[in-house]
């Protein structure tokens, strides 16, 4: 039995869960943090006995990821037997260091690295407004050199079956979306602002075949089943190696097929970053990932955690050597413990006093 648990499920979902807990349960790293400390969860909590986390890479250098490592450690105390953490990715360029962070308090660590094989296609344009531009301009209502980049991408759009562009925020998404809709092409934009009904019409519609483009920003980039995907034109400059191979590895996504990917940059600065960052993507250099070291407000909210996870009451020691096995806060001294303790008890978020952790009135509201 596999069940869902993300933000958006429904209560009477969840209360099923809690009465008839799945085999396999696949939820995100923040509904982790809600259900850890729900007496109810924590039943089947503690027969877990394997950890999978998807897209590491998007977690080690986010402080999403920080309070993913100290709520894996929270969950291994809750555990009856040992948990066995798996850790996924396509674009980790140091193993090692991923290991660690993943692994915390966890003995043995085996990394498998499969050197992929998989082709990939990739074109930088610089599109330049010609005479047609001017014209195609005063009916898109737009300038002729954005003119010039909307006819590159309709003649991309044109020639594939199914097409993904991205976009580094959402107001481009929705120009771009408003001003393709007027050139005749129909690509929805798809971003979190919009509910989760919106997103998930855009994304069957598209699966279904009933558009053949949508113009996204990160919310495509990563496991959304959006079905077969021809082509990835990214606007701009992805900024980053990593975020580009992702992007791109959305199309042709099986072993032998090519992953093409487009990008259309504006200006001569934008050109020369986006052919660097081609240029590394096809030698498969990636950014060096950088760890979120002792983050004191993710530190604070999981002491609130430790505390409802204890019923209301945990020793300082036990609750700093939790925090401590975690990799992001290996580097934690108790001083600097007890100093956070001092403050978020200043606040009324705990009580902290006799060398115990204590629920107080806002404890609660404040970690959920």
């Amino acid at each position: 039995k596999v069940s869902i648990r993300h933000g958006d499920t429904p209560r009477s979902v969840r209360r099923m869960q809690v009465k008839d807990p799945p085999e396999v349960l696949i939820t995100t790293p923040e509904t982790l943090q809600a259900i850890l400390p729900l007496a109810g969860m924590r039943r089947w909590l503690r027969e877990v006995k394997w950890v999978i986390v998807d897209e590491l890479h998007e977690l080690i250098e986010s402080k999403r990821g920080t309070q993913l490592a100290v709520g894996l450690e929270r969950l291994k105390l809750l555990a009856k037997n040992s948990v066995q953490l798996i850790g996924l990715s396509a674009t980790i360029s140091n193993p090692e260091l991923a290991s660690e962070f993943l692994a915390g308090s966890s003995g043995e660590v085996e990394i498998v690295e499969v050197k992929s094989t998989k082709p990939y296609s990739i074109k930088v344009e610089y599109p330049v407004a010609g005479r047609e531009d001017f014209e195609l301009s005063l009916k898109l209502m737009c300038k002729p050199d954005f003119a010039a980049r909307l006819r590159c991408m309709i003649n991309y759009i044109s020639s594939s079956t199914s097409t993904l562009i991205f976009v580094n925020c959402r107001e481009f998404a929705e120009f771009i979306s408003s001003r393709l809709r007027l050139a005749g092409i129909v690509a929805p934009s798809h971003h979190s602002s919009l509910s989760r009904v919106a997103r998930e019409i855009i994304e069957s519609a598209f699966k279904d075949g009933l558009i053949h483009a949508i113009v996204c920003t990160s919310s495509l980039e990563l496991g959304i089943d959006v079905g077969h995907v021809d082509l990835v034109i990214q606007y701009l400059s992805p900024r980053q190696v990593v975020s580009f191979i992702q992007r791109v590895g959305r199309s042709g996504h099986f072993l032998k097929r090519v992953s093409r990917g487009v990008i259309i940059c504006v200006n001569p600065d934008d050109l020369l970053e986006s052919l660097v960052i081609s240029h590394k993507a096809l030698k498969w250099e990636l950014e060096e990932p950088k760890v979120h070291v002792k983050a004191l407000d993710v530190l604070a909210h999981q002491v609130a955690g430790l505390v409802l996870d204890f019923g209301g009451e945990i020793g300082v020691s036990k609750a700093f050597e939790v925090v401590k096995s975690s990799y992001p806060y290996r580097s934690l001294t108790f001083s600097e413990f007890i100093e956070l303790l001092n403050y978020i008890d200043g606040l009324n978020l705990v009580k902290f006093a006799d060398e115990k952790i204590l629920e107080t009135k806002r404890t609660r509201l404040y970690y959920y």
